[in-house]
């Protein structure tokens, strides 16, 4: 009988020393995913085609203006600027013997991408 008395304490005990650790655990995971669902930033995409043809323009620059930041389009006239702050942007497309195109006030967010297509 003193047997079982001591085994149920050891398990007894054991099981606090794990619901510790769980409780531990579970408030570091916590900790961690609200600072991953904070640290998402917004993206800016679109398509770039010639308006003549449709055919995707490959290799257009897609600057954000008033800074270095920009990207190139793919070999489908796709661009992806991502890791963007919440806010107002202007972005310039320019690619050699196309005239350069500007849009103002982008509104950027964390929910969803903005979208933008352009031909040229």
């Amino acid at each position: 009988m003193m047997f079982f008395i001591m085994y149920y304490c050891s398990l007894k005990h054991q099981l606090n020393i794990l619901m510790k650790n769980f409780r531990a655990l579970f408030i570091i995971f916590f900790l961690f995913s609200s600072f991953i669902i904070n640290a998402q930033k917004g993206i800016i995409r679109g398509k770039i085609t010639d308006a003549k043809t449709n055919e995707p323009v490959i290799s257009a620059n897609v600057i954000i203006t008033s800074t270095t930041n920009g990207v190139v389009s793919d070999l489908d006239g796709v661009y992806e600027i991502i890791n963007l702050e919440p806010g107002l942007y202007s972005i310039t497309v320019s690619y050699l013997g196309y005239r350069s195109q500007t849009i103002s006030e982008i509104q950027v967010t964390n929910s969803r991408p903005a979208v933008y297509d352009f031909q040229m």
